[in-house]
């Protein structure tokens, strides 16, 4: 699934609104469901999506654990002890432990990494900014039910405000998006679900 996928499929949203499906009515909900997706995104502050294998970089702490982008897998990590950007200290499996550690079972990504009890290449994250080197696979391993859930709600919502007559307006040279106050009430009380939710900002 790629980063920027619809968390719910227009058949998915028809169920919850008992609409027939149509081949109009696909490419009208289509693009209302894209939208809840990226609003919900917005309001959580984090994807929920996977992308493909790519490589990002994280600053080390000073201690033994560090903060890490959602994580599904990992193939490699390594650090740049020498301090020239080569990162040519590959860590082997024993030197690092991926947290929370029953986050496969929870259909959750990994958020930490901490130095491993038997770790034998470093002892520390030097407190350096893009100190570590991550390659693997980074978003969520699945998309919660939760998210799913409050996509087809927003949506739903969406296609009530726009049947209403409610718009967004662009203004400003910069063509800067303001929302109406239909939607920023809508983005606040995703955020307050979420907030009762495991989900975390």
């Amino acid at each position: 699934m790629a980063w920027d996928s619809p968390y719910i499929t227009p058949a998915e949203l028809r169920a919850r609104i008992t609409k027939r499906g149509t081949a109009q009515d696909e490419s009208v909900l289509t693009p209302v469901i894209l939208a809840a997706s990226r609003l919900v995104e917005e309001a959580a502050s984090r994807r929920f999506n996977q992308g493909s294998s790519e490589t990002r970089y994280f600053a080390g702490s000073g201690h033994a654990q560090i903060a890490i982008d959602d994580l599904v897998s990992v193939s490699a990590i390594s650090v740049d002890d020498a301090g020239d950007g080569a990162y040519s200290t590959t860590l082997i499996a024993g030197d690092y432990v991926l947290l929370p550690r029953n986050a496969p079972l929870d259909d959750e990504p990994y958020t930490h990494v901490r130095i491993g009890p038997a770790a034998s290449t470093i002892t520390t994250w030097a407190e350096v900014a893009d100190w570590v080197k991550i390659a693997g696979i980074f978003g969520y391993p699945a998309v919660p039910a939760i998210v799913k859930e409050w996509t087809a709600l927003v949506a739903r919502q969406m296609i009530d405000l726009l049947e209403a007559g409610v718009t967004q307006t662009i203004e400003g040279i910069d063509a800067q998006v303001r929302f109406t106050p239909g939607y920023t009430s809508l983005q606040k009380e995703i955020k307050r679900a979420m907030r009762r939710s495991r989900i975390t900002f």
